[in-house]
Formats: structure tokens, C-alpha cells, sequence
């Protein structure tokens, strides 16, 4: 699901940093390791809590692969639900939510046996997902409900529904502060970051960032908010103190997902329209930025526990890349 492909179902306030040219023309490294055969279309992505399995949403053959990383090989799948996307583990690391785009159902997978233990029904058209640090909440990134989409927040003791949040438009991701406090939406069908206060699940603002905002991250220390604007093509760099713009800077063609190093010194970014990974220091320095060769339409990414490694998901080749970071 995704710009190109999928993602076209779903679909600058500052100047570009002057160190930036206008065109990103950054050393090209040469294709990558891959896992071959990992089912049709996968999408999204999640690493388990030891860092030795990688489970993957396949969105067209309806399927969870496990992956075991030091085989580099897909050991075993199960069915998730129909047409599943966002995936994310919960705090003690033994479910996985998936979102049922076709359906409208979270499922809640047991992740020893791999299999649905229960779906919450909530509606629309769920498209990826985040959790609360203390792991009391479930945020739903919902591009089918109400008008133009909703946020979903969902109380995981009971699996309900609490609120659903309108003053998004077609939401694409989601992304929780570190401190648990504020909740992000990037708003794919427009310009802008929502801002919304998690205790109170009201918006309390929204930040411009460009046309087609579709991934998100945030530093480790809750500093800084990292978006993918998929039509301009750029990274957007948003100070969470101020929640500002600090810059914009230009990365590969339609920018998708997107992740930080554990140490907060790297933003990785999956070029979907490019068959590319941007590496790019937080520090910003131009010289340090380097891009890495994929496969077809890539779409989503994730690091080893130790960040040296990236794995990057290919929706159009079936495949996993594994790059090597260090």
C-alpha cells in the first residue's frame, strides 16, 4: 500500500537547508544481500524483542512471514486477516497487532504460535500502527473511517475503542512520543503533522511539512520528529520543543518508512519510487549522507538491535534487502 502500487490507494514551511542542493545527488552503493520468496507485497515490518526475528506483513497474499535473521530465510507463515499492513509488537514483545485494511479488523496474534487469538473490530480502513510506552493504548492510523480518516485510540484491556480523532486527513502513519504524552499523524492526503494530546485525545495543533507526508519517526530522546513527504521527496525535520520545521532536506523519489538508529545519530529513509535507502546523519552533515541501491519499491525499513544492519522491505520483489550499515 503504498505511492506507487498499494500505496496509491491510500494515500515547505521553511527553505531547504543551503547546504542541500535542490537535487539529491548522493554516492550510489551497489545492491545489497536479499531474502528471497518472503510472500506478495509485503508491507510492513517489526522487529522481535531479542532481534533474532523479523515478522512481515505480506497485503496480497494475506499473510504473517517470520523470518529468522541469522538463517536469513522465512521459517514459517500463518494468516493474518485480509489485505494486512501495520504491524506492531506489544511491550512484552509475545502479540503482534496487524491491521485489517479490507475489513477493519485489528488482529492479535500470538506470536509463539503464530496465530489470531482475537480481532478488534473497530472499522474503516486501519493502515498502520503504534503503541503506548507503558502499553496500555493502541493508536490506529485509519484512512477509511469517518470523512477523510481517523486516529483511533484503542484501550488494549478491552479491546475497545475509546476515541476515534477526525481532525486528521487520510492518515498513513502514527508515532508516539517517547514520554507517551503526544501522539503524531501524517496526514497522506495533505500537508501536515497533527499534534495530539494523548491524556485529553483531543488535536492540539498540526504542523506544515509539504505535500504527501507518509512515514514517520522519532529520536530516542523525544527531540526531534522525522517525516517522509512523499511528493516533494524530501525528509522533514520538525524540532519537538518548538514543533517547528528546521528543514527540509531532499532524499530519493516518493520516501515511504522510515526508522532511527538506537543511537540516535542516523535516519534511515525507504525511497519507494527510487529503489533506494537514505542514510542520513541527525547532525545534517551533507558529507556523511549516503544512499544505498534496493529493489523494487521499497517500502519499508528496519535495524538490527545493534543498528549496523538494515533490513528494507521490497513490496514489488517479494524480497527483503539486507544492508550493511557499518
Amino acid at each position: 500500500m503504498r505511492k506507487a502500487s498499494l500505496v496509491t490507494l491510500l494515500l515547505l514551511g521553511l527553505a531547504l537547508y543551503p547546504l542541500f542542493a535542490k537535487t539529491a545527488l548522493y554516492p550510489l552503493f551497489a545492491k545489497t544481500a536479499k531474502i528471497k520468496n518472503v510472500g506478495k507485497a509485503p508491507n510492513f515490518m517489526a522487529l522481535s524483542q531479542k532481534g533474532d526475528l523479523l515478522y512481515v506483513t505480506n497485503y496480497s497474499s494475506e499473510e504473517l512471514a517470520v523470518i529468522d535473521l541469522a538463517e536469513g530465510r522465512v521459517i514459517k507463515r500463518a494468516y493474518v486477516g485480509d489485505n494486512p499492513l501495520g504491524i506492531v509488537l506489544s511491550v512484552d514483545g509475545e502479540r503482534a497487532y496487524v491491521c485489517n485494511r479490507s475489513t477493519g479488523l485489528i488482529s492479535v496474534v500470538d506470536l509463539k504460535d503464530v496465530r489470531i487469538t482475537d480481532s478488534l473490530k473497530i472499522g474503516g480502513a486501519p493502515a498502520s500502527l503504534a503503541i503506548s510506552p507503558r502499553g496500555h493504548r493502541l493508536y490506529v492510523a485509519n484512512l477509511g473511517k469517518g470523512q477523510h480518516g481517523t486516529l483511533d485510540a484503542i484501550d488494549l484491556s478491552t479491546g475497545k475503542v475509546v476515541k476515534s480523532i477526525d481532525a486528521v486527513f487520510r492518515p498513513i502513519a502514527v508515532a508516539v512520543a517517547p514520554n507517551g504524552r503526544t501522539i503524531y499523524v501524517a496526514n497522506g492526503g495533505g500537508q501536515t503533522v497533527t499534534i495530539i494530546d494523548d491524556e485529553k485525545l483531543v488535536a492540539r495543533g498540526s504542523i506544515e511539512v509539504g505535500e504527501g507526508p507518509d512515514g514517520l519517526a522519532i529520536s530516542p530522546d523525544g527531540t526531534r520528529l522525522y517525516v517522509a513527504v512523499s511528493d516533494a521527496g524530501e525528509l522533514a525535520v520538525i524540532d519537538l520543543q518548538t514543533e517547528k520545521l528546521l528543514v527540509s532536506i531532499p532524499v530519493g523519489k516518493k520516501p515511504f518508512g522510515m526508522t532511527v538508529s538506537p543511537d540516535g545519530r542516523f535516519v534511515y529513509v525507504a525511497n519507494s519510487g527510487s529503489r533506494t535507502l537514505s542514510a542520513l546523519p541527525t547532525n545534517l552533515d551533507p558529507s556523511r549522507i549516503r544512499t544505498f541501491a534496493v529493489e523494487k519499491n521499497p517500502v519499508g525499513v528496519v535495524l538490527s538491535k545493534d543498528g549496523h544492519t538494515a533490513y528494507v522491505c521490497n513490496e514489488l520483489s517479494n524480497s527483503i534487502s539486507i544492508v550493511p550499515l557499518r
